[in-house]
């Protein structure tokens, strides 16, 4: 993992892209009240904090390697160490995994990393997984 990651993205195009994670989850899952969602690699809590301050009052977690959060409010924050999430089985209506994926090593974190995932977002939740497209004509982490 790197853990000399530095906050990579423009801090204000955090709400931005909050409104099309939840607008791409809306087409698929209803939201419901006080649904319990999880972001993994939460950055600057731009996304994080979106969530918790909308009126369906969200329980809104949110897990990183390193603390570079700029927005802390209505969130609860934890540090993790690798791709273990500290939360037991079928806990999260909702995950929201942000361009992680290719941070977290290589294929075997990776694999581990979606097994996560797997194990701790309930049945009939939903998990919103952006990728990098390998096609891209600018690399956006450099």
């Amino acid at each position: 993992m790197d853990h000399l990651r530095k906050t990579h993205v423009v801090v204000n195009n955090r709400k931005n892209k909050a409104i099309k994670i939840q607008k791409i989850i809306a087409s698929t899952r209803e939201f419901q009240h006080q649904d319990i969602i999880l972001e993994i690699g939460t950055g600057s809590g731009g996304i994080a904090t979106y969530f918790a301050s909308q009126d369906m009052q969200f329980n809104v977690q949110a897990v990183d390697i390193v603390d570079n959060r700029v927005f802390k409010e209505g969130y609860q924050f934890q540090l993790v160490n690798n791709t273990m999430l500290p939360f037991e089985d079928e806990s999260f209506d909702v995950m929201i995994t942000n361009h992680v994926i290719e941070h977290v090593g290589e294929s075997d974190a990776q694999l581990h990393h979606l097994c996560e995932i797997k194990r701790v977002l309930k049945k009939d939740g939903f998990a919103y997984l952006a990728v990098p497209n390998r096609w891209m004509l600018v690399e956006p982490h450099v």
